[in-house]
């Protein structure tokens, strides 16, 4: 299991701060997340990572991008935005028509930043595209925030 911390002082108290790689954390049996000396979250890492709370909770586990879809906020990981080739009438899906910004090398994909609506998000591609370049976007089983 890999631990990366930082340690700090704060009045008389120390805190330590462990972030536990993404592997070990959806191999344990609970998990539990506390923010300013409050546990925030308690329960099945999976069910965490599928329903976060809020994006800090999401931010742990991965990337993820905040946006407004249809008048709600939504959190939704680089894995769950997808190109389609034309835009379709699904009523499980958001579709929308966005415009590439940069294309990150990551090793084994590219990290695509594009904009839609005025609105800036990160998805995972196998190749890089150009900038400037009118793709159609699938956010794909979005995770509504509450």
């Amino acid at each position: 299991m890999k631990l990366f911390g930082e340690r700090t002082n704060i009045g008389f108290s120390e805190y330590l701060t462990v972030i536990v790689s993404f592997i070990s954390v959806l191999s344990c049996d609970k998990l539990i997340v506390i923010r300013n000396k409050k546990m925030i979250v308690n329960g099945i890492p999976r069910e965490i990572y599928n329903n976060p709370k809020e994006k800090y909770i999401a931010a742990l586990f991965d990337d993820v991008n905040e946006v407004i879809l249809k008048n709600e906020s939504v959190l939704l990981y680089p894995h769950q935005i997808k190109i389609i080739d034309k835009l379709e009438d699904h009523t499980t899906l958001f579709e929308v028509e966005a415009t590439v910004l940069n294309s990150y090398f990551k090793g084994s994909y590219w990290l695509i930043e594009a904009d839609f609506d005025g609105q800036i998000v990160f998805f995972n591609h196998a190749t890089d595209l150009k900038n400037d370049a009118k793709i159609k976007l699938s956010f794909e089983p979005y995770i509504a925030s509450h």
